[in-house]
């Protein structure tokens, strides 16, 4: 339910948002229009592989609503990917259950780095196909 809200609050609130974000990020129209297409060529597979990432989780929502995304595509990804992230967290954990907070650290630890990295990449991206002032 909390991503149902804050997609909710992502579309309605979002230009607010987005202009705060363009902002501090310094971003330009274009890269507001890559996003968006983005978010309509790749959001379902965003949204999905979201639940994985600690943080990530918390922001896929408001953004994707912050940029457009379908509200049923968005739904039927995070529903998917709520199902697959609670069953195999389940299974993990029934695996694993006498290990199952030493687990769950790494988990932790390993969302960490891919957030980091993801945000690297996004970074290095952006910054090569900026134009030289």
């Amino acid at each position: 339910m909390g991503d149902c809200l804050g997609y909710w609050l992502g579309r309605h609130f979002g230009q607010t948002l987005i202009r705060w974000a363009r902002t501090l990020l310094r971003l330009e129209d274009d890269d507001l229009q890559a996003a968006r297409r983005l978010i309509a060529s790749h959001g379902g597979r965003t949204i999905f592989i979201a639940r994985f990432i600690f943080g990530l989780r918390t922001i896929a929502g408001p953004m994707a609503g912050s940029l457009g995304m379908q509200w049923a595509r968005f739904f039927k990804f995070n529903m998917l990917g709520a199902s697959v992230w609670v069953t195999t967290l389940a299974f993990v954990g029934y695996a694993f259950a006498s290990e199952f907070q030493s687990l769950l650290g790494y988990i932790e630890k390993a969302s960490w780095g891919i957030s980091g990295a993801l945000f690297l990449a996004g970074y290095l991206y952006l910054a090569a196909t900026e134009e030289p002032v």
